[in-house]
């Protein structure tokens, strides 16, 4: 658990930077604070929104058919040494712990959007969608492991 907090927090530091206060506008014309204003992000629209909820869903199902191997199979193990303490608190315990790993992740990702750095707010939906890619492949080899399980 100690190695998740750990990585967890590389994670925020690494991709969060500290910025200095904006300087003070008083001799700047009101229609470039108007502009300023205009150039902020709305973090949540329907774009976050889908990203968030994909990622969860795939989290979810991931967890599901990761059980269910377990269940069928008792000489499969985690391979992932991130996931495996996780999995082994049990289902609801696994499930609320992965619920807070991917809220943070999308945390990251709505001050990422929100950034002044350029770069960050063009790559602001990696972190889910990298998240989603690897829950789905994850639940395509537990899918797999499942039916040669079977077959046998």
């Amino acid at each position: 658990m100690r190695k998740l907090g750990v990585s967890l927090l590389l994670l925020l530091v690494s991709v969060v930077r500290a910025f200095a206060q904006d300087p003070v506008y008083a001799s700047v014309p009101a229609i470039a604070q108007s502009e300023k204003a205009q150039e902020q992000v709305k973090v949540i629209d329907k774009k976050f929104l889908m990203l968030g909820l994909t990622m969860h869903a795939t989290a979810v199902v991931d967890g599901v058919y990761t059980y269910r191997v377990f269940d069928e199979c008792p000489r499969c193990v985690e391979d992932n040494p991130f996931a495996r303490p996780i999995l082994k608190l049990g289902k609801p315990k696994a499930y609320l712990a992965t619920l807070g790993i991917h809220t943070g992740v999308m945390y990251v990702s709505g001050k990422m959007r929100k950034s002044k750095d350029r770069i960050m707010r063009k790559i602001w939906w990696l972190p889910p969608v990298a998240f989603t890619i690897a829950h789905a492949l994850k639940i395509h080899q537990n899918i797999n492991v499942l039916r040669d399980n079977r077959r046998k």
